[in-house]
């Protein structure tokens, strides 16, 4: 029932490091506290007819020697029940509840001590407003069976620990929107002073032996190093993050994806004077050899969708360039009456 494509790849790869799911219990989750993240994952979800329902969900540290009998979580008289989870890298508790995905006020009470709690959302992420300290995710939340054998099947999860998906490795738009996830999921994007890079940093050095592999493949070089605990896969460079862009990776987690662009520009900052401009773009579009869109031209000159639509639209006025319109995004070519 369902097909593999760059979407689901998409989808698989972040439940893989970031979700849950079981077959027994006929369920799976992800929690993330980006939503654009978690709205482009609900996005795959439903364009598969799958249906998901959104949560928050709401963790306060408590101290570790209340019970909870000492503790109370209440919206005005009426108590809302939450569960003990204890940090598996410190050992501290936290009080874990669920709500619904909307603006709230609360009260924290432990024994006779009342902390209030405020919650609220904005377009990219759950904040929460306490003395105690406090976190606020975005939950998905679906049960489609099919879907979740489906998960089993494809995923590579193998006694807990990560592999790559089936059939991967023979694609590379697979390849590039897998790892798009995994740095949704699970990456971070350094940029201060002259450190600029991209790193995932897991447990697992075979998984990512598995993914410098599949780089190299489509000509991206990156690096692991021990980095205490933990395995880290660096990416740097000018060079390997146009690469990446060309290859199509693309973020949806906000913050990350800023800081992926910012670091791009910060490297070359082109500047095209006006006499210039139309034959900077029709030279790029000659270069690519392909019809493109502006969203994809975008991406690769690092320069605002509306500029280059402003300089693509002079060219097709000038008969320099021809737009197929028939498609949803407009897809941009050279003409193929002027000489290459």
């Amino acid at each position: 029932m369902f097909k593999l494509n760059e979407d689901l790849i998409y989808f698989i790869e972040a439940m893989k490091v970031e979700g849950y799911w079981s077959l027994k219990n006929r369920e799976a989750s992800i929690q993330n506290k980006n939503i654009p993240f978690l709205n482009r994952l609900e996005e795959i979800l439903r364009n598969n007819k799958i249906n998901v329902i959104r949560r928050l969900l709401i963790k306060i540290k408590v101290p570790n020697s209340l019970s909870m009998n000492d503790i109370k979580t209440l919206k005005g008289f009426k108590e809302i029940k939450f569960h003990f989870e204890i940090s598996p890298f410190d050992k501290s508790h936290k009080i874990v509840f669920n709500l619904p995905v909307k603006n709230e006020k609360l009260i924290i009470k432990l024994k006779n001590v009342v902390f209030p709690l405020h919650i609220l959302l904005t377009k990219e992420e759950v904040l929460t407003k306490c003395i105690l300290s406090s976190f606020g995710y975005l939950e998905l939340r679906f049960w489609n069976i099919k879907f979740l054998r489906f998960l089993e099947q494809v995923s590579g999860k193998n006694n807990g620990k990560l592999r790559l998906t089936s059939k991967i490795n023979l694609n590379n738009n697979f390849i590039i929107s897998a790892f798009s996830a995994l740095v949704d999921s699970e990456g971070s994007i350094n940029f201060y002073g002259h450190t600029r890079r991209l790193r995932i940093r897991i447990k697992d050095k075979e998984y990512l032996e598995k993914w410098k592999y599949l780089l190299r493949g489509i000509n991206i070089h990156s690096s692991i190093t021990k980095d205490g605990n933990l395995f880290a896969l660096t990416i740097t460079g000018l060079e390997d993050f146009e690469k990446l862009i060309r290859a199509n990776f693309e973020l949806f987690q906000s913050e990350r994806n800023r800081k992926f662009l910012n670091i791009i520009e910060s490297y070359v900052r082109r500047q095209i004077s006006r006499n210039a401009a139309k034959k900077y773009y029709l030279d790029k579009l000659k270069e690519e050899r392909r019809p493109m869109t502006i969203k994809e031209l975008s991406s690769i000159l690092k320069k605002n969708r509306r500029t280059i639509h402003h300089y693509l639209k002079l060219l097709e006025n000038d008969n320099k360039v021809t737009v197929d319109k028939t498609k949803k995004n407009y897809l941009y070519s050279v003409n193929n009456l002027l000489n290459p």
